[in-house]
């Protein structure tokens, strides 16, 4: 039975390309993602390319399961801060849009792209 939520999150995986030594590490996490109403995402779509995926993601990544850790150790607080830190690195922000677009989309949505 499907059920209607007006507000939704949920979790999906987010494997994180890392690059060293001249290859990738895969590093994995879950992110917590908010599904946006069809007039804020296309508001968002609206504008360049690189606002778009900054904002966007700012929107809709809202959260991260215990397996982010702070470079000291430790589990690393889920806050705006951190976020947009994480978002920061291009890879990272690569690795979370991926996992959002195939959250939304499904496979097939990655295997075209």
């Amino acid at each position: 039975m499907f059920v209607l939520k007006q507000d939704y999150t949920y979790e999906w995986p987010v494997d994180v390309k890392v690059p060293a030594e001249g290859k990738h590490q895969i590093q994995r996490f879950n992110g917590k993602f908010k599904v946006l109403a069809q007039e804020e995402a296309e508001a968002i779509v609206g504008r360049g390319a690189a606002a778009v995926t900054m904002e966007l993601l700012r929107k809709v990544f809202v959260g991260w399961g215990g397996e982010v850790t702070a470079e000291a150790g430790g589990p690393l607080e889920f806050n705006e801060t951190n976020r947009d830190a994480m978002l920061s690195i291009p890879y990272v922000r690569i690795a979370i849009a991926l996992a959002y677009y195939e959250s939304i989309l499904g496979e097939k949505w990655r295997e075209k792209n």
